[in-house]
């Protein structure tokens, strides 16, 4: 539990890329369709933005993907 509750941090500080440049404006969203489909594709972003990062620091660091 600890472990996990540790790993929090990590998740917290991907999310907040979304506060920085990546910022969008304010939306208004009316139906619950829309939300979840604003949810998944920020998850997706953030998930793609997850990958190219790990592919920069092991291409940094020297090691094969």
């Amino acid at each position: 539990m600890l472990i996990r509750y540790k790993g929090q941090e990590v998740v917290e500080r991907r999310y907040s890329a979304f506060k920085g440049p990546l910022a969008v404006a304010p939306m208004f969203l009316k139906t619950n369709r829309r939300i979840e489909a604003l949810i998944t594709v920020i998850c997706l972003a953030l998930l793609i933005f997850c990958l190219v990062e790990r592919s920069v620091r092991r291409a940094l660091a020297g090691t094969p993907p």
